[in-house]
């Protein structure tokens, strides 16, 4: 918000800047000017200042997760994770409420939000799948409980929103034996077959057999050792351990794989 504030035989246009992220005390730019009339020019362009990401508010939901929550979780977790975080808020969260005020953000605005995700929140314009919405909710709920322990808001409105449900699971459905016996007999000429064969007689995952290496091979014991995954997230390759304790195991591998 621009205001005029003279100081020591001095004119000044004042800016609101929002709040500071660690402390939540507002923050104000000052703009020197020559005399009264510049600085109440400048200060009223300050307030018609174009597409600002602040208001008499404080900074936006939209600036605080670009800026400020995102850039904080970087460090703390995986980068599928990150990378699906950055994905969700700039698809579903920002171009909904970009210019809503963190501080001023309500349940009846979440729940909208939820409500328009369901019925045509796909790029589409179709109705996003209901787990979809739910995972916006939990990424904005961890959001706003970091925002309410730095004092950037009062209460986290998503705890008070609720989630949206989630919906019956789709029922899956399988191949058997010899659907699965025709696929590997069609995929034999593939350079691939060999992952396709492993796949199916362990059941492991796509990332757990991009990560195998030679070490990880017993053939005196016919055991093969799962300990890492390989997973390409916004164009780039990443190599981590497997996600829980559970999936780092050993495997025996029948005489034919071997």
């Amino acid at each position: 918000m621009g205001y005029v504030v003279e100081h020591q035989d001095r004119w000044y246009a004042v800016s609101y800047e929002g709040t500071d992220p660690l402390t939540g005390r507002d923050r104000r730019r000052w703009h020197r000017a020559a005399d009264e009339a510049t600085a109440r020019d400048l200060a009223a362009s300050l307030v018609s200042g174009g597409n600002r990401t602040t208001t008499r508010h404080g900074i936006t939901l939209a600036r605080y997760l670009r800026t400020e929550w995102l850039p904080s979780r970087t460090p703390l977790l995986a980068p599928t994770t990150i990378f699906r975080y950055e994905t969700m808020t700039e698809h579903y969260v920002v171009p909904a409420i970009r210019r809503v005020p963190i501080r001023a953000l309500t349940v009846t605005q979440l729940k909208h939000l939820y409500a328009d995700l369901l019925a045509h929140g796909r790029r589409d314009g179709g109705p996003l799948a209901p787990k979809t919405v739910l995972n916006v909710h939990q990424i904005l709920r961890t959001a706003l409980s970091d925002a309410e322990r730095l004092g950037l808001v009062e209460r986290n409105v998503a705890t008070v929103a609720g989630p949206p449900c989630s919906g019956a699971a789709p029922e899956q459905r399988c191949w058997n034996e010899s659907e699965l016996r025709a696929f590997l007999a069609f995929a034999a000429s593939h350079r691939l077959w060999p992952a396709m064969w492993l796949a199916a007689n362990t059941g492991m995952r796509r990332g757990e057999l991009a990560g195998l290496r030679w070490s990880d091979i017993d053939l005196d014991h016919h055991r093969l050792s799962i300990r890492r995954s390989v997973s390409c997230t916004g164009y780039s390759i990443h190599v981590t351990p497997t996600k829980t304790r559970t999936s780092r195991r050993c495997i025996d591998l029948d005489a034919r794989t071997i």
